[in-house]
């Protein structure tokens, strides 16, 4: 006799970056050092730590922004390939903001997300999203 079962199986996996991809409008006030004249804000964290890779150096910044179901948040092996994306969804678990609408990022001059939470839960990341 032949069945079909779902399991469910756990394994172990190097989470190593968080990329965030968000887009703003022209009324939010984004510093030039930090956008480039692009419409959408991008940050590669480096999760053990703690700050964004490729940060311009001296400048600090906190950002709240309204993102509600836009952007795409990755996470990222430590040779940055995908291991699971979120895409134009709320805001995920694991990236600080409030309600799933809202982004904030909490950065020092030297790079660091202050705000990150002391233990990571990326569960969003790997629910059915049917």
């Amino acid at each position: 006799m032949k069945i079909k079962v779902t399991r469910t199986v756990t394994e172990e996996i190097d989470i190593a970056y968080l990329s965030i991809e968000v887009p703003y409008d022209d009324d939010d006030e984004i510093p030039e050092y930090i956008h480039e004249g692009r419409n959408t804000l991008k940050f590669l964290i480096d999760l053990d730590r703690r700050k964004v890779v490729d940060w311009p150096e001296g400048n600090s910044y906190d950002l709240f922004l309204k993102v509600c179901d836009q952007g795409i948040y990755r996470l990222l092996d430590p040779n940055m390939g995908e291991i699971a994306v979120i895409d134009q969804d709320y805001v995920p678990d694991g990236v600080p903001g409030e309600y799933g609408d809202y982004i904030e990022l909490r950065i020092t001059n030297d790079g660091t997300v202050t705000n990150l939470p002391r233990k990571y839960n990326f569960s969003d990341f790997f629910r059915d999203r049917k």
